[in-house]
């Protein structure tokens, strides 16, 4: 593929979709660290309207950035790979993590997407086009089924599926209902791994109390076994309700089923995929229930832990507003101080983006180029790699320029109806960012009317375009004052001001020979560096 058209299928990705290595799954934090994830709460109690912006507001209550961001894949509502929710999240820094949730809108309604029509493989085509939509989004996932599949509130427990009978299904000696579930996960595991779908991370979600407590429905008899699992995650509630009339303190929940757990499997990493208290319980509230939590937590009580989500969420449980469940971090201001304080700890970490195959981190400009990518600026290859050799092209660099200006890619402005060049029609791959460069007096185009958006990129003209973006325009780059600082860059070049000025910005330097070289061609490496000096960007 050419340099252009690979650019193109990368802008037409987006950052959040550029594949930053090849599929590689969510890895555990490095020791001593934690992840914290979020269920930012939404609008209808399904957990699938979650917004950016009910991210952003926890985010700015508690004062840390999420790891993950936690919702509902609802396939009464459609059977298709969630992408816009996933895109989204991981533009805004943090890992998507979906619960699969096969399910109908009305828990009265017969079940389509029962445990006994996935064993019939009635959706094995819907597994396998949602696994390859999500191998096609590229970035790392968090992938749930069966959510809390111990809980008989959910339609997938054993007590809907044969219960404890031992005759009516696989093996005699295993309880059917729990063993459908277990032949049902693995099913669906195995055909989307067949996909190619490798940044899929798989979590075994269970409540840490079994519902019904009898032996049939233990959560041991649900697992699908180590070689479907990667991590297994757990809910432990506070009061849920304000008219609860008991609870547990997240001690006395973890405790047990930890001991369980480290018995079922020993290796698996941990997280606590959901855990709250409401407001409004006379029982308790929820900072008091949450502060000895989150010392459990941090305190490493638990030593396969590695990250911790929690349940954010207001919904109504009937007419009485009264009644209403809150756990919303910003609306409850001690809970939101108590968690504000116990995150500031470089503990409590994001998951890292994976690097560039091609940029490994002892690279000569591997910080700047990740910076540029985390800044949303930058991309990479569908092949995993970042080209870091590459020569740039004017309408490559017009791209970097309008993402930076502009705050991101999202945010440059669709270009005008008529064109401003002759060579870059309206259906141009780059034509937005070229036209909003243009607007912001960037670029000037040729006495002809033309970009000539394809030609490489010289030194020379990069300063220019750095110039003219922090200067703000061609007219606020100021005259250069004193001697040259290039000898083959004299005052009468064409290109002197904006060399000169780039160069007073700490944006450009010379090479060992004391010159300059504005007409070498600037490479993506070479551009990650003059983008991260010349907007600042944090290393």
């Amino acid at each position: 593929m050419c340099l252009g058209l690979a650019f193109a299928a990368l802008l037409l990705q987006g950052r959040g979709l550029a594949a930053v290595s090849p599929l590689q799954p969510v890895t555990p934090p490095p020791a001593g660290k934690l992840y914290h994830g979020i269920y930012p709460g939404g609008q209808s109690g399904m957990e699938d309207d979650i917004t950016a912006a009910d991210v952003q507001s926890y985010e700015q209550t508690v004062g840390k950035q999420v790891a993950w961001v936690y919702f509902s894949d609802n396939w009464y509502a459609g059977k298709k790979f969630p992408l816009a929710t996933a895109t989204w999240i991981w533009q805004g820094g943090a890992v998507p993590f979906i619960r699969l949730m096969l399910r109908e809108e009305e828990d009265s309604t017969p079940n389509r997407f029962s445990i006994e029509n996935v064993l019939a493989g009635t959706f094995d085509s819907d597994f396998r086009s949602w696994a390859r939509e999500a191998r096609a989004f590229a970035n790392p996932l968090l992938v749930e089924f069966g959510t809390e599949c111990n809980g008989s509130w959910f339609p997938w427990n054993g007590l809907y599926h044969g219960a404890g009978t031992l005759t009516d299904y696989g093996d005699p000696e295993k309880p059917d209902g729990p063993e459908r579930f277990v032949a049902a996960f693995q099913r669906i595991v195995t055909l989307m791994r067949g996909e190619g779908a490798s940044n899929i991370t798989w979590v075994f979600h269970i409540d840490a109390t079994d519902d019904p407590e009898v032996g049939w429905n233990r959560l041991e008899n649900y697992y699908p076994g180590d070689a479907f699992v990667d991590w297994i995650g757990v809910s432990a509630y506070g009061p849920q309700s304000p008219t609860d009339q008991e609870y547990s303190s997240f001690r006395e929940q973890m405790d047990p089923f930890y001991a369980r757990l480290t018995a079922l499997a020993p290796n698996k990493p941990v997280i606590i995929a959901e855990f709250g208290c409401t407001a409004g319980s006379k029982l308790i509230v929820p900072e008091v229930w949450a502060d000895p939590a989150f010392n459990d937590i941090l305190g490493g009580r638990w030593p396969r832990l590695i990250g911790f989500s929690w349940w954010n969420e207001h919904w109504q449980n009937d007419d009485n507003p009264a009644h209403d469940s809150n756990m919303r971090v910003q609306d409850i201001p001690a809970l939101a101080a108590l968690i504000r304080t116990r995150l500031a700890t470089d503990a409590v970490t994001t998951v890292a983006r994976p690097d560039f195959a091609d940029v490994p981190t002892d690279f000569w400009a591997y910080d700047q180029i990740e910076a540029a990518y985390t800044a949303g600026i930058v991309g990479g290859y569908p092949d995993g790699t970042y080209g870091p050799t590459l020569e740039v092209t004017r309408d490559q660099m017009a791209v970097y320029i309008a993402r930076a200006l502009a705050g991101g890619d999202a945010d440059v402005p669709a270009g005008p109806a008529t064109a401003s060049f002759t060579d870059v029609p309206t259906d141009y791959w780059a034509y937005k960012y070229i036209e909003y460069a243009r607007a912001q007096g960037i670029i000037q185009g040729f006495p002809n009317g033309t970009n000539q958006p394809t030609l490489p990129l010289d030194r020379g003209q990069m300063a220019v375009f750095i110039a003219r973006a922090i200067a703000g325009g061609d007219n606020q780059v100021p005259d250069h004052i004193g001697p040259p600082s290039f000898p083959d860059v004299p005052a009468d070049y064409w290109s002197y001001k904006f060399v000169e000025y780039a160069k007073s910005q700490s944006v450009t330097a010379g090479y060992p020979d004391g010159k300059y070289h504005p007409e070498y061609t600037c490479t993506r490496d070479m551009i990650a560096v003059y983008i991260t000096r010349a907007f600042d960007l944090p290393m």
